[in-house]
């Protein structure tokens, strides 16, 4: 027996036990009707019923105190009570069927306007979803204040908050959104609790941020900041706060956040926490992927912009000083002893593998003589895996997306791989072994900020004195060279 039919069968046995000679037989006719899928041909009828009798508000726990109150008014009080029991329960196979009609608007309406308050929130709802008109959605603020005025429990008006709050949101009646109301509105669901009122005080807030307007950048961030507190405690929740939603507004808050904090556009702004609320985002959320990137991308460009200068002014260690600060873990910087290279250990990914940074300029895809030569001597004293880079890092451009090559050795055999801000030393060599292409965008960064910092570091100035995101630079055999303190000198390999 399918819930709809249990609904029914139940309200009728209730119905049938109730009614008296007196009673309106229609009542009885719009709960057959419903049985025989005729549901708004049975609001219908109710909402006439409700018109043509005297249906007089019933104060239910002062009977059971007075039952001889019962008596003298039991035409009254059966009213009431078979008024309450029919509607609800076409209410409720609505609900069940999905099934929301003007016939079951006008009845509910109806239900309302005579003090039955369960039926406010229906209505305020249903003239809200099918509203067209100023008119009806006149009406459904009408029916939204009524149930927020009548809501007994704080799901119920957390609820109405909530669902009443795009009318005022949108501009609905007037004509004219009002963000600054409907933020307030979305704060009294959020203080008693909903987390989605706190989302949604937090997101009409975001959208202002997103098209320049910083006015609520705070008053945003302390209500997502609430949201993934009070999911990471694991704290009660509501009832309009299911699962599902839950696990995406957190996501989105996570996101939201992050991006307040790693742009520096809140007050205590924090880069580093910005990185670790997107480590907390869920890897599952496929679709959302790409802001995770871009905003990881834009929190390690802020860690590297700061960067103090090396004790050592030298190529070598100023890619040891950016690889460090993607969280690479390397070894010792040392000069060869014959080459014009500085070497150090890869060690997050294997004590064998190392990184060459030569005192040179040159291209991944020429100079293949001069690099065998490296290769070879390297080779005698038991370096058959590294990663060779020039002293000045070079990029190329394509589309939005940043790509800085490196040219990995394996015993001779020779891959350009490109270095994200965000590729670690162990997915570097994945991509490697799975011939990623140079230029998969899924492996690009979104600024050349290792370039950057790289060449601003070989000048012998922090990071943090004066970084430049918009550093100028110069195009040499097609590739960009970050020039931020003047033209280097460059000497290419022959």
């Amino acid at each position: 027996m399918s819930k709809r039919a249990e609904a029914l069968i139940i309200a009728h046995n209730q119905l049938t036990r109730m009614m008296l000679p007196s009673t309106d037989k229609r009542w009885a006719q719009a709960l057959k009707l419903a049985e025989n899928g005729k549901l708004n041909q049975a609001a219908a009828l109710v909402a006439q019923v409700v018109d043509s009798i005297d249906i007089a508000p019933v104060d239910h726990e002062a009977l059971i105190d007075r039952p001889h109150d019962f008596v003298t008014h039991v035409d009254e009080v059966l009213n009431r009570v078979i008024a309450e029991l029919v509607i609800s329960t076409l209410m409720n196979v609505a609900s069940i069927t999905h099934s929301p009609s003007p016939e079951m608007n006008e009845m509910t309406a109806r239900a309302a306007d005579i003090g039955i308050y369960m039926a406010a929130y229906n209505a305020a709802t249903g003239f809200l979803q099918g509203g067209r008109t100023v008119s009806q959605f006149e009406r459904a603020e009408k029916y939204f204040q009524i149930a927020i005025a009548e809501a007994k429990t704080p799901n119920e008006k957390a609820a109405c908050y909530v669902n009443y709050c795009p009318i005022v949101r949108d501009g609905l009646i007037t004509g004219k959104p009002d963000h600054a109301a409907a933020i307030e509105i979305y704060e009294k669901a959020a203080d008693l609790g909903l987390l989605i009122g706190m989302f949604n005080a937090a997101n009409v807030g975001f959208w202002g941020y997103r098209k320049g307007d910083k006015s609520n950048a705070n008053r945003s961030a302390r209500w997502l900041k609430k949201l993934i507190d009070t999911v990471d405690a694991g704290l009660p929740r509501l009832a309009m706060d299911g699962p599902l939603e839950v696990d995406c507004l957190y996501n989105a808050a996570l996101l939201q956040l992050a991006e307040y904090h790693i742009h520096g556009d809140i007050e205590n702004a924090d880069p580093e926490y910005g990185l670790t609320l997107l480590k907390m985002h869920d890897p599952r959320e496929s679709k959302t992927q790409d802001i995770v990137d871009f905003l990881t991308d834009c929190a390690i460009g802020v860690r590297v912009s700061q960067l103090d200068k090396p004790e050592t002014t030298s190529p070598g260690n100023s890619w040891a000083c950016v690889l460090s600060a993607m969280d690479w873990k390397i070894g010792p910087v040392s000069q060869h002893p014959t080459l014009p290279l500085e070497l150090f250990k890869l060690d997050d990914i294997s004590s064998q593998v190392f990184f060459a940074v030569v005192h040179a300029q040159f291209t991944p895809e020429g100079h293949a003589e001069t690099i065998a030569i490296i290769q070879e001597e390297l080779a005698r004293t038991g370096v058959s895996k590294f990663f060779l880079v020039p002293a000045h890092a070079i990029f190329k451009e394509s589309n939005g997306d940043v790509f800085t090559p490196l040219l990995y050795n394996n015993d001779g055999k020779r891959f350009v791989v490109s270095l994200g801000l965000r590729t670690s030393a162990q997915q570097l060599m994945k991509n490697i072994q799975d011939k990623v292409s140079f230029t998969d965008r899924k492996f690009s960064s979104r600024s050349c900020a290792i370039s950057i910092a790289v060449n601003h570091l070989n000048g012998g100035v922090a990071c943090k004195d004066g970084f430049n995101f918009h550093s100028p630079y110069g195009i040499v055999q097609d590739w960009c060279l970050p020039i931020p303190h003047g033209e280097p000198e460059l000497s290419f390999l022959n």
